[in-house]
């Protein structure tokens, strides 16, 4: 019943979108051809400034370059920027987190100033229209003072458009991918819906032994399709005041085949549903965030031993609630003093239950409740010396409250950032900081196959980053040097029972970062950057305690574009080399991720599109712990856009 009205809804949504919504666009869209790089930024100090005289490693993501790459979804324009990897799910799941400097479960990724992968570390990109986004800002390096816990490796701040832009556009590809999209603006309202439909794909990992070893003879994952349906709605009271509402809803299915007889030996039903309510208040510099999140996954497995099926043997699922509330004020005390303080209050709530099939296999159902409040203030002080100098201070104070078995956590995180203006385009900055990140819910209580470990620490780590920026007219060039050191990092290990259970190690990580772009008025346009880093992790003592490897010392992205009269063609890339599995310490070939997109308008509304992933058809192992996933080969999808 509840698939049925979600699909009536959306179809309603998208068949009504191009009567209702018919006319001239809500409102003007900008040139293509005009735009500066030195672009302002808002995420790295949470005040405006020009991304010269930030402090702190950024890159931005225009809405001009979204179209110039021929992005059709965030995930596709975020992994090609510089030291950023993309972490994804098996093909077909949906989510991925992403990962900056090494660095795993420490990036933030908001939309709109608001935290949208609260203490999961994951997101699913899909929920947003690259056709209503306005921007990208990535900020790396740890941000704990203005965004508290999660941001040790970085934050992804999604700005969206005043106004929706109203379209509508269709793609199919193969693998059976289908592809429908609608978004509208009618006055104060806001409407976007999406459903997309993908067939099966054989062979999504390796084929393995039980231990995750490469194995001809093993299993391997087989994707047997799935569905999505998201629908996004805004609407605006007045200048001050915006409601937004999201729902997601994420059927598929997936289990793993025997390559030696090529018939299932287990197959599961894996049921998402995300609802995101937020209210916003800007005026003044006083801001506020209301958010509700509610997050459910329900997963149902069917078993066969030998030619035996055993329906249903096992169904586990959790659900997730956080609701809280964050202000912030700007106060500009004088023209070379400006003060920014604030504070967050909310609550997390995480339910958990499985049960198993006595006819399978013996084991006791579980159905249990855990809750906790987490509350932080901070402060920053933004200092003018002169034209040239700017010094900033800030630090934040986080602890716990209520937690189950009295198991609370508490620590205050500084920083200090300094920016030198050299030139009215140069300038060079350094900053230190600290971070702390929380364990969740998951780590300290057990979820699926991950047992209780309440004893488990909280993250604590220090940042130091000092780097260069020239940004003039069509071009920008970045150098960054950083180091990092976190204590406790959380992870899971498998303990001697063969169950995962989180742990504590700690890791390290130093490197450096370049990054150019470069535009040019004859419709060329191009960005590559080039990170070296030997990102580390510390065993526990009971396995010796020394440093071993972790993810890839060389990551590479580059893009280039050219847009002429009525067509636009693009070209990206992305590589990491130098690759070790961090579980086994064995070497590992790069992988490489390539995408090629063409389109042609005929007029400025109508929009016709390719786009190719995989261009060389590589089968890279794409998980940096196991060997099991790898990419999916070469693929495609055509596509028509309509503005109106």
């Amino acid at each position: 019943m509840k698939k049925s009205i979600t699909k009536s809804l959306l179809l309603t949504t998208l068949l009504t979108s191009s009567v209702v919504w018919g006319g001239a666009p809500a409102f003007a869209e900008e040139s293509l051809n005009e735009y500066s790089i030195d672009e302002i930024v808002v995420t790295a100090t949470r005040t405006e400034k020009r991304d010269v005289d930030v402090p702190a490693t950024t890159e931005i993501i225009t809405s001009k370059r979204l179209e110039e790459t021929g992005a059709t979804t965030l995930e596709s324009a975020i992994k090609y920027t510089t030291g950023v990897v993309y972490k994804s799910e098996p093909i077909g799941e949906g989510s991925g987190e992403f990962l900056v400097r090494g660095k795993r479960r420490g990036t933030l990724v908001m939309v709109d100033g608001v935290p949208m992968n609260f203490r999961s570390g994951y997101y699913d990109l899909d929920s947003l229209s690259i056709a209503d986004v306005e921007k990208v800002e990535i900020v790396r390096g740890g941000g704990a003072v203005l965004y508290g816990s999660d941001t040790s490796g970085g934050v992804i701040n999604i700005i969206t458009k005043k106004k929706r832009t109203n379209s509508i556009s269709a793609a199919v590809g193969d693998n059976r991918v289908q592809k429908y999209q609608t978004s509208l603006q009618a006055g104060k309202l806001g409407i976007g819906a999406s459903w997309n439909k993908k067939g099966s794909v054989d062979k999504t990992s390796l084929a393995t032994d039980s231990n995750g070893w490469y194995a001809p003879n093993g299993k391997y994952f087989k994707f047997y399709g799935g569905e999505k349906t998201i629908i996004s709605t805004n609407y605006a009271f007045d200048k001050h005041w915006k409601m937004t509402f999201d729902y997601s809803d994420h059927d598929y299915s997936k289990g793993y085949m025997s390559e030696k007889t090529k018939l299932p030996t287990d197959r599961r039903f894996i049921e998402k549903e995300h609802n995101r309510f937020t209210l916003n208040y800007d005026n003044n510099g006083l801001k506020a965030n209301m958010f509700y999140h509610k997050g459910s996954s329900d997963s149902r497995y069917h078993y066969w031993k030998g030619t035996k099926l055993y329906s249903n043997s096992y169904f586990y699922g959790n659900d997730d609630v956080i609701k809280g509330i964050e202000i912030t004020k700007d106060i500009e005390l004088d023209s070379n003093n400006n003060l920014l303080v604030g504070a967050k209050a909310y609550n997390e709530k995480y339910n958990y239950y499985n049960f198993y099939d006595p006819s399978y296999k013996v084991a006791t159902p579980i159905n249990y409740a855990y809750d906790r409040n987490i509350y932080s203030v901070f402060a920053q002080l933004d200092h003018k010396f002169d034209n040239r100098h700017d010094v900033i201070i800030g630090a934040r104070e986080t602890w716990t409250g209520s937690s189950p078995d009295g198991t609370n956590y508490s620590e205050f995180t500084p920083q200090i950032q300094y920016s030198y203006q050299m030139t009215e385009d140069t300038s060079a900055y350094a900053s230190v900081g600290k971070s702390f990140t929380l364990p969740t819910m998951n780590d300290m209580y057990g979820q699926g196959n991950i047992i209780r470990n309440s004893d488990i620490r909280p993250e604590v780590g220090m940042h130091y980053e000092t780097g260069l920026k020239h940004i003039s007219g069509d071009h920008s060039w970045k150098l960054a040097l950083f180091k990092s050191d976190v204590k406790d990092f959380i992870t899971n290990s498998e303990n001697a029972q063969g169950e995962n259970v989180a742990i504590n190690e700690d890791t390290k990580n130093m490197g450096v970062e370049l990054s150019c772009e470069m535009n040019k008025a004859e419709g060329f346009s191009y960005n590559w950057g080039v990170s070296f880093s030997d990102p580390k992790y510390k065993t526990p003592k009971e396995d010796n305690g020394i440093w071993k490897r972790n993810y890839g010392r060389w990551l590479l992205n580059g893009g280039v574009s050219y847009s002429v009269s009525k067509f636009n063609i693009a070209l990206n890339a992305s590589m990491m080399a130098d690759r070790v599995l961090q579980k086994y310490q064995i070497p590992v070939k790069p992988y490489l991720y390539t995408s090629l997109h063409a389109s042609y308008k005929p007029v400025k509304e109508h929009e016709f599109y390719l786009n190719m992933d995989n261009l060389l058809n590589r089968n890279d192992i794409t998980s940096h712990v196991s060997s099991r996933y790898i990419s999916l080969g070469r693929n495609f999808d055509v596509g028509c856009r309509f503005t109106f």
